[in-house]
């Protein structure tokens, strides 16, 4: 049972290690916590120790025999239903490195952590329309925009004690405490971000309530190795991103992988078009600011879901055609002037790419035509956005 454990797991390890270099790093950690794979490897330990256990049970006393017969049932039942086990686990392994099922298994974990982040949006919303009290301190009935001016100006220092990526801030936590001293915090990094030792990493008004504060700040601003997908939503779109990347490498040169991660891009841009806007407050029942942080908007995320991917594109005519065909479908799920913009600029920054490249006349052609496409769609959700035609004379060039 041990040597068949030691082997299966190390083959399992090197196929996992040759799904990294295909996928990236980053998807190790969901490889290693597949449930499948925590069972079978608890089976077969568990098993192992049973039947070890089992010998001591043995045992001769002169002519007497004892050999416990339900103890050796048992473990011949683990035995059988670990091996079981083991052609569950070997194909779930082999479907769990296959590109189609890793690309919505992201998306997944995306979407749920976009239905948490929305009613948390949509509850702020509201607190953000009601007339504040007039008892509290003062710095509590500002604005947002004059929060953040006084906090870079009057606001007391926080620094960082170790550096690593923000992976889970404890929102309700510094706002209990914020209230409790009457105090209104600042941060100045989000999940996802990287903050090295002795940064300044929160800002507290008024400046004589940073010694009460900066404790609870620097406990409730967890720093880690790694980032996640807790209340990090670019940690999804960077994996897809990252895979496409890979594949579209001259080393892998995988353009139909790319093409797929192009497509649950789209799907996943367009789950967060729907996401509520934030002004990057968190304001209690009464509708008063306690916490102020850095949020994330709809632009950043389509740059760092597209930016990486139209630089890729050079030279790549499909890749190309497929980004401009992704933005046109994501056109009707767009609710604001400023997301229809966004797109637009990477509708933009693709065509001036391919005018200046040499192509097969045919090609230029189809970009033109899906070009014409992605702005009159863009463009037709809002009227505030111009309407902006390829030039003739570009497109013949």
């Amino acid at each position: 049972m041990s040597t068949v454990l030691a082997l299966i797991f190390s083959v399992s390890l090197l196929v996992f290690s040759a799904a990294a270099t295909q996928f990236g790093p980053r998807l190790m950690p969901r490889f290693l916590r597949d449930r499948m794979m925590q069972v079978t490897l608890g089976l077969f330990v568990a098993t192992f120790f049973h039947a070890l256990f089992a010998f001591i049970a043995v045992r001769q006393h002169g002519q007497t025999q004892f050999v416990p017969q339900l103890t050796v049932l048992t473990t011949c039942a683990l035995v059988v239903l670990s091996f079981a086990s083991l052609l569950v686990f070997n194909n779930n392994v082999a479907s769990s490195i296959q590109t189609n099922n890793v690309l919505p298994r992201i998306l997944d974990d995306l979407r749920h952590a976009v239905t948490e982040l929305s009613g948390f949006r949509i509850q702020q919303a509201k607190r953000g329309t009601q007339e504040a009290p007039k008892i509290p301190g003062k710095f509590r009935l500002h604005n947002v925009t004059e929060l953040r001016e006084l906090s870079a100006t009057d606001g007391g220092i926080v620094r960082s004690v170790s550096g690593g990526f923000v992976k889970v801030i404890e929102f309700d936590r510094l706002a209990s405490e914020a209230a409790r001293v009457n105090a209104v915090v600042s941060l100045l990094f989000r999940p996802g971000q990287f903050v090295e030792k002795g940064e300044i990493i929160a800002r507290v008004l008024p400046a004589q309530r940073v010694e009460a504060m900066a404790p609870m700040i620097i406990g409730a601003v967890q720093l880690s190795r790694h980032r996640n997908l807790d209340q990090d939503l670019e940690f999804a779109i960077a994996q897809l991103v990252e895979i496409a990347l890979r594949a579209l490498s001259p080393a892998i040169n995988d353009t139909y992988t790319g093409l797929y991660c192009i497509d649950w891009l789209g799907e996943g841009i367009r789950g967060l078009a729907n996401l509520p806007e934030s002004d990057g407050s968190w304001r209690n029942e009464e509708g008063e600011v306690l916490l102020l942080f850095p949020p994330i908007n709809f632009r950043r995320i389509v740059k760092t879901a597209f930016d990486l991917m139209r630089q890729a594109s050079t030279g790549n005519v499909a890749v190309k055609i497929r980004l401009l065909h992704t933005w046109t479908k994501l056109a009707p799920s767009l609710t604001t002037p400023m997301q229809n913009q966004a797109l637009l600029d990477q509708v933009h920054a693709v065509w001036e790419v391919a005018s200046q490249e040499v192509m097969a006349t045919i090609d230029r052609e189809d970009i033109r035509i899906a070009y014409d496409r992605a702005v009159a769609s863009l463009s037709y959700e809002t009227a505030d956005i111009q309407v902006i035609q390829a030039p003739n004379q570009a497109a013949q060039s």
